[in-house]
């Protein structure tokens, strides 16, 4: 697998959740908790396919050591898209070079995105008490 780390406002985490999603037919939003009292709402468009599995649903994905460290990546090959496409379930062309898989981790859930495009991330609450 190879992957390629996304650059974003969520610079620290600690024992990160995912607590919500919600779909709305062309964007997914995500509800992240990067570590107490911190919650961001990543917003993806232009949605081709999710997946939303407990992170022991992924072992095969825990050996790579480029994933060791992050919470949100790219997937430029090996990933879910790939996978289906071996299989013949492709549910979206592998020829179609718009589409992007993205791969959100936390300690219980992961998320899988197919969208022609990079995420919004915004902070949605911090509370210092």
């Amino acid at each position: 697998m190879k992957v390629k780390e996304l650059k974003t406002i969520i610079k620290e985490y600690n024992h990160p959740q995912i607590i919500g999603m919600y779909y709305n037919l062309s964007e997914v939003f995500i509800n992240y908790v990067a570590k107490p009292n911190q919650i961001f709402e990543i917003r993806f468009k232009n949605i081709a396919g999710f997946r939303c599995l407990d992170e022991g649903d992924l072992t095969s994905y825990w050996g790579n050591k480029d994933l060791t460290g992050k919470w949100l990546v790219e997937i430029t090959e090996g990933g879910w898209q790939d996978s289906e496409y071996v299989n013949g379930n492709c549910i979206v062309s592998k020829q179609d070079s718009e589409i992007r898989e993205f791969l959100i981790m936390s300690e219980n859930d992961c998320i899988s995105i197919l969208s022609t495009d990079a995420p919004e991330i915004a902070k949605t609450l911090h509370n210092n008490t």
